[in-house]
């Protein structure tokens, strides 16, 4: 839900929307109890997730298209002056920071589909279509009702209950496939770490950021992915549509080195001018207004410009010799 709620976490909803049923659970609890719930989803993997999206997504849906049915009779508390309004480059970039680890490590998941076109159709519905739907209820729930507090909305138009699932899925089937994609990109760096250990790693660190307290500076935390994480995007895109897309085939990857200089260096370049244009970070200078994509097209030209440059020198030392 958008809004000054914005920044309330699984735990602290969970426990707001128990309390409402007289059912007293610590923040603690609630935290761990969600993360051993989300990880032993992640250990199973893909299939376990497919499994949980074909009974969690349908329950959702109908749910959500109730409360909107239940709240169209509700009575709005009229429109909430906005305090310290984002400029639209700030808002873009907040929103990419928070889809940009989901769509750098879609192609990690992607591969696991029958053919191209499931992988296709998947991102773009789930991205595309559903995501969309989704913000869009919730806009539409939030000025039916008056409030941008999931539990409010939920529990004043008489759904309190299905505050509650919806919370447990909507959460448990995001960040079991944040824990499943994060694994798969940890086995890459540590071959030799069983997946289930690296999701079990991934949980307890987790679950140690969140007790300490990381939502409170959370648009800081996005913003440091968006800085980042959206430069490493540039890096692929330029491989597979400009360069050499052969080189991103499986039989190649698994004989490529361990750490390839061009691609870091082209990642720590747009990260560097990701963080000069980014409002949270140094705002030195402004390119597109959207600090993301500032750092995707950076790192993008930085690795054609050494990859072209690389492939140069190697054809003048062999006309010299």
């Amino acid at each position: 839900m958008a809004g000054s709620r914005f920044r309330r976490t699984f735990r602290y909803i969970l426990v707001d929307a128990l309390a409402q049923y007289d059912i007293v659970v610590s923040h603690f609890v609630a935290l761990v109890g969600g993360g051993v719930l989300m990880m032993i989803t992640a250990i199973y993997g893909v299939r376990a997730l497919g499994k949980l999206s074909a009974y969690s997504v349908p329950l959702m849906v109908t749910l959500i298209t109730v409360g909107l049915f239940m709240a169209a009779g509700a009575q709005s508390a009229g429109d909430k002056v906005i305090e310290s309004p984002l400029s639209m480059g700030e808002a873009i970039s907040y929103v990419m920071s928070i889809w940009i680890l989901a769509a750098v490590a879609a192609p990690d998941i992607a591969r696991y589909a029958k053919t191209h076109k499931d992988a296709i159709l998947g991102a773009g519905f789930g991205f595309l279509f559903g995501n969309s739907a989704t913000i869009v209820v919730a806009l539409l729930l939030t000025q039916m009702t008056g409030s941008d507090d999931l539990v409010n909305v939920f529990f004043g138009i008489g759904l309190g209950m299905a505050a509650i699932i919806v919370l447990v899925f909507a959460q448990w089937t995001t960040n079991s496939s944040n824990l499943v994609s994060g694994a798969l990109g940890m086995s890459v760096v540590l071959p030799n770490v069983p997946r289930p250990i690296l999701v079990i790693m991934m949980t307890i660190l987790g679950l140690a950021i969140a007790q300490l307290g990381m939502i409170d500076m959370f648009t800081a935390f996005l913003t440091l992915l968006g800085v980042t994480i959206a430069p490493s995007a540039g890096v692929y895109l330029a491989q597979y549509y400009f360069l050499d897309k052969s080189a991103l085939e499986f039989e190649r990857i698994q004989s490529a080195p361990n750490w390839m200089l061009k691609g870091l260096v082209a990642w720590a370049f747009g990260s560097a001018v990701s963080a000069c244009t980014a409002s949270e970070f140094f705002n030195l200078f402004s390119l597109t207004s959207i600090s993301a994509i500032d750092g995707i097209l950076a790192s993008f030209v930085a690795y054609i410009v050494l990859v072209k440059l690389s492939v140069s020198n190697k054809e003048a030392v062999r006309d010299f010799q």
